[in-house]
Formats: structure tokens, sequence, C-alpha cells
């Protein structure tokens, strides 16, 4: 099966195909594409800390480019807020775990405005 890098081939056009971020083959360069398409500001070295990521999860499962843009927000998000540095693992696998938490928290009953009506002080 030969696989083509649709990535490679439109470059000129900043053009990311699913198939080229979301594989284990991923080079950095594609997922640099992809930070600038989705805006983040990140440096060569975060972009290839990230790429680990993204190469990491795919050896378990096909990721989504939803899952890779995930991946690339909560990355950009910890440096941001000063939570991770390069190379920290297990912070990074924190924030993508509390992102998921926080996903997929379903409302519960205590968390919904209630529909009684509040009582005036008189």
């Amino acid at each position: 099966m030969m696989m083509v890098n649709v990535g490679a081939c439109l470059r000129g056009f900043a053009f990311v195909s699913l198939a080229t971020c979301s594989h284990r083959l991923t080079g950095w360069n594609a997922v640099k594409s992809r930070v600038e398409q989705l805006g983040l500001q990140m440096t060569d070295n975060q972009v290839k800390d990230a790429t680990n990521k993204i190469k990491e999860l795919a050896d378990v499962r096909t990721q989504s480019m939803e899952d890779v843009d995930t991946v690339l927000r909560v990355y950009h998000s910890g440096v941001v807020s000063g939570e991770l540095e390069i190379g920290d693992r297990q912070t990074f696998d924190r924030l993508l775990q509390r992102h998921r938490d926080l996903s997929n928290a379903s409302p519960t009953e205590e968390s919904l405005p209630s529909t009684e009506p509040t009582p005036v002080a008189v």
C-alpha cells in the first residue's frame, strides 16, 4: 500500500490533511503548519514536543483532526499558563486528562440553573 503525503504535495497552500497530522509517521513540519492554521504561537521545539505526543497517541489508536487539535490547544494552553515546559510528559498527560475529564463531564442537576423562583426578602 502506497502512502501519499498530501500535505507535502500542497505545502504552498498551507493544506494539512487528516492523514498527514494524525499518523504515526507525522512530521513536525506538518504539525507546525496545523499550529499556524489554528493561530497558536509555539516555538519549533514546542511543536516538536507536541508532535511526539501526537505520535505516541497514534500508536494507540488513529487520531482524528479534532484529537490533534485538542493536543495542540492543550499543549499551547499549558505553555501559556506556565504549567508546562518542553519535555514535561507527566504534566502534559495530566493536562490532557483534565481536559478529557472536563469534556466528558455531563452537567449535573446541581450545576444546572434552578427553575424554582428565588425567594424575595420583605
